[in-house]
């Protein structure tokens, strides 16, 4: 028999006789994954382990997957116990009888909110799943209020609502002072930006919020007072080895929790997330929310550039190869091929040809329709600076990492005002994730990627349903081998997430080049 036993507030064990080794070691072959690095550290002559392991060979493991461990344990019929101690920790439930809302009443709980809400309640500790523009925010208030309500049971009265960037910092504020929250808890904003070289005091009263950007938890985390509870928006960004999933995992506490609208494709990030903040509670599809016209229906329009003449990033000059042995060779077309994929997506997203066209067809939409805005998505900067440059409109803005949060919100203002007719373009990682823009028609997809994370949050910008019924999505692609294959990648994430098929709801419109 495997037992799972308490070790400390950040792992557990599993302890086992000889006679269930057996048992140990097929559990832990389910658990792992194949070592991403692997392929390269062997062309440097490294010594490294094919594969990653959610267990390690003594039994350790991040403690918030052990709801997962033990229903694999009983799909494969291996017999377990699970130490009082621990059950403890693994659904550390915060004893609440009846669900409050907010204290502003002109709020109140969709269905899936309350549903949500009640999960991570009843649980303690874990992951919900809601599409972006589902309100999430609200059922983050929600979770802060009742748990400061429930304070002579659970005792909680430090929250740190850590979100990815500065712009979210001030939106969350804005947005639980909207909520009525700032009546009665104290509420701080942290980003690194606004902090000196010593730091800055941190007020404490009974019940605080902190809301910080995973920056200034990197640089200034040693200066919060003890924090009782940890609430994660946009958890999809704790990716196994980031610093910031490190420190979040180091913190000694139970109450951990998640909230995004997908989870990335790696199961290693995946199980870094299960292993920290517990299992994934309950999930909201889409197209559930779609179907009761909560959120706005997706129309896809494919449009590939075909290319007469194509470069070629593999092609490797013989005279480089001229004295080396054949183990160097095969590094050396190894390096070449690692970077294709980098300078077709530099190429590619620097054409300014296919950028004028489409921007022209953007614009041409928005021109049909002035009271709509459009959302372009760009990469890198070079890309993003030429696709503004190209744009002939006279409502344009330009949004990358360097452009000053206070501008930002200005750009939003702007989108969200109702005569409309705006055009933004805009750096995915910066803009892509978590802001409220309610009015945007068009979204522009002009990435060279397939993440899941990434595109679904980046159509997320347009799902709200305001007047609009349906969200246009222009997606452009090349006939280049990772752009293709990408865009590809993509149709199942539309199938997958929207319910649309290729070549049946949507069909590739082609331009010669």
């Amino acid at each position: 028999m495997l037992t799972f036993k308490y070790q400390n507030l950040i792992k557990g064990k599993i302890v086992f006789d000889e006679k269930s080794r057996r048992d140990f070691d097929f559990l832990r072959e389910q658990f792992k994954t194949e070592n991403a690095s692997t392929k390269f550290m062997k062309s440097y002559r490294f010594s490294v382990n094919p594969f990653t392991y959610v267990i390690t060979p003594l039994g350790s493991y991040n403690i918030g997957i052990t709801d997962e461990l033990c229903k694999k344990c009983e799909e494969l019929n291996i017999d377990y116990e699970i130490e009082e101690e621990l059950l403890k920790l693994i659904k550390p439930s915060l004893n609440i009888d009846k669900i409050l809302d907010v204290p502003n009443k002109k709020y109140q709980y969709r269905w899936y909110q309350k549903q949500l809400l009640e999960a991570l309640l009843d649980n303690g500790r874990g992951v919900i799943i809601s599409p972006t523009r589902s309100g999430k925010s609200l059922i983050l208030a929600g979770l802060c209020h009742n748990i400061f309500q429930s304070y002579i049971q659970n005792k909680k009265q430090n929250i740190l609502l850590l979100v990815p960037n500065i712009n979210l910092v001030f939106q969350m504020a804005e947005d639980l002072e909207e909520y009525g929250l700032g009546e009665f808890y104290n509420i701080q904003m942290f980003t690194a930006k606004t902090m000196n070289k010593k730091g800055a005091k941190v007020k404490v009263d009974k019940f605080n919020i902190y809301i910080a950007n995973s920056q200034y938890l990197l640089l200034h985390g040693d200066e919060l007072p003890f924090i009782d509870v940890i609430i994660c928006d946009e958890v999809h960004q704790q990716t196994k080895g980031s610093e910031i999933s490190k420190i979040i995992k180091s913190v000694k506490i139970s109450n951990k929790f998640g909230c995004t609208g997908t989870l990335p494709k790696s199961l290693v990030d995946k199980w870094n997330i299960s292993g920290t903040f517990g299992p994934v509670l309950d999930e909201i599809e889409i197209q559930s929310l779609q179907e009761e016209g909560i959120l706005a229906n997706v129309k896809i329009y494919p449009i590939k550039f075909n290319h007469k003449v194509k470069e070629n990033f593999k092609k490797i000059d013989p005279d480089e190869l001229v004295g080396l042995t054949k183990e160097e060779i095969e590094d050396k077309k190894l390096e070449i091929y690692k970077k294709a994929y980098q300078k077709e997506s530099i190429y590619l997203g620097t054409v300014e040809s296919t950028n004028k066209k489409a921007l022209n067809l953007c614009k041409k939409i928005i021109e049909e329709h002035p009271t709509w805005n459009a959302l372009i998505l760009f990469d890198f900067t070079e890309q993003g600076q030429q696709l503004f440059n190209l744009l002939d409109f006279e409502n344009k803005h330009y949004v990358d990492g360097s452009v000053d949060v206070l501008d930002r919100k200005e750009i939003i203002k702007e989108m969200n005002a109702p005569e409309g007719g705006h055009i933004t373009v805009a750096q995915s990682k910066t803009f892509a994730v978590g802001l409220t823009i309610k009015n945007i028609e068009v979204v522009c997809i002009m990435t060279n990627q397939s993440s899941p994370t990434k595109i679904i949050q980046s159509i997320g910008r347009g799902l709200r349903r305001v007047e609009k019924n349906t969200l246009i999505v222009l997606d452009f692609f090349h006939n280049y081998q990772y752009s293709e294959k990408h865009f590809f990648e993509r149709t199942e994430l539309y199938k997958q997430f929207y319910g649309l098929e290729f070549g049946k709801d949507y069909k590739v419109k082609e331009v010669i080049i």
